[in-house]
């Protein structure tokens, strides 16, 4: 279907972004499912004030499109949002669709998002747009600063607990030795008192 390329007019296709398309299809396994009667065309792509907005168009030739879905990076596909509820469009009426969402939630760098149109079993051919996450949420994991007060919290006690073991232990080592040194004072002096008593009877 001819449409307006910004760069070579009305009807004119940029080779290059058709070539790469095509290869993009290709790998991706989506070259049998594209019915070309759906039509799904990009018209804005704004990133300011935190949020990324990437705004399209599209209709159906023949008859009304089911809904319009999304993927970032080959994930999984969810719906984008509307203007209108596309089922409820006849043919040859374009309808808006919106993806938005926030850099924030993105890991850090580029990511592409691919924007398709889908009825029964065909969908279009996408569009693609490369959009930069900012990573300061990510999809990394994230430790409230809650939990890691508690975990110190409990380091803490677990620290003093051990130290506090280690004076007691030090205490009850000093009590056994000083028991033992009496039990062998005692012992020796039982021992000399026998030998004083065997003595007395030997001499007896």
């Amino acid at each position: 279907d001819p449409y307006w390329n910004r760069d070579f007019g009305y009807g004119y296709v940029d080779a290059h972004a058709a070539v790469t398309l095509a290869l993009f299809l290709a790998a991706s396994g989506q070259s049998e499912s594209v019915d070309t009667s759906l039509q799904n065309h990009l018209l804005s792509v704004i990133d300011s004030n935190g949020t990324i907005n990437v705004t399209g168009h599209a209709w159906g030739q023949l008859g009304s499109i089911e809904r319009v879905e999304y993927r970032i990076d080959g994930g999984d596909w969810a719906e984008t949002t509307y203007s209108a509820e596309p089922g409820e469009i006849g043919a040859l009426t374009p309808f808006m669709w919106h993806v938005i969402m926030n850099p924030e939630k993105l890991s850090e760098g580029t990511h592409e998002i691919e924007v398709r149109a889908v009825s029964g079993e065909g969908n279009s051919l996408p569009v693609l747009v490369t959009v930069h996450g900012s990573g300061s949420e990510g999809n990394g994991f994230s430790v409230p600063p809650i939990i890691i007060v508690g975990i110190a919290s409990v380091f803490v006690i677990w620290v003093a607990s051990l130290a506090l073991l280690r004076f007691r232990s030090d205490g009850e080592i000093d009590s056994l030795l000083s028991n033992l040194r009496r039990k062998e004072e005692g012992s020796a002096i039982e021992e000399v008192l026998d030998a004083e008593i065997v003595d007395e009877e030997a001499i007896g």
